[in-house]
């Protein structure tokens, strides 16, 4: 884990589309690269790294957010991967959010709406752990 004060302190974000990352180091900026991300909308979920959070033996990440955002009908989705992992948990019907393109599938209850998704990025960003402002459901891969 960087120990050095304010060594660390930015979200890698890698919006789809982009050449690389967006280093993002404050809570405007995570609604900013939201918003880049919300613009291209074409299913492929971001994904972000905290640089504050420790670091494996070998040097790589401990975690990985994913976002995914359907534009047209202001949901989106997360999964969390850390220690297992988590999906958002919503309480509007399911549609299936599509996540064209990601890596892991999303439940179909996993959508909440963008403004509960701005929500948890931000407290992703101050806290570097799983937001706590929304539900989650632990991934059992049966759905």
């Amino acid at each position: 884990m960087n120990t050095e004060p304010g060594l660390g302190d930015y979200v890698d974000f890698f919006v789809p589309g982009d050449e690389g990352p967006r280093r993002v180091s404050s809570v405007e900026g995570m609604n900013e690269a939201l918003d880049a991300l919300i613009a291209t909308s074409n299913g492929t979920p971001a994904r972000l790294y905290h640089r504050a959070r420790p670091t494996l033996p070998a040097g790589g990440v401990d975690h990985e957010l994913q976002v995914a955002v359907d534009a047209g009908r202001s949901v989106g989705a997360l999964r969390f991967g850390a220690n297992g992992t988590w999906f958002t948990k919503g309480t509007t019907p399911p549609k299936g959010l599509a996540a064209a393109g990601a890596i892991y599938d999303y439940p179909q209850d996993a959508e909440v709406p963008l403004d509960d998704v701005r929500a948890a990025l931000a407290e992703f960003f101050e806290t570097h752990e799983l937001p706590t402002v929304i539900a989650w459901q632990e991934d059992t891969a049966d759905f």
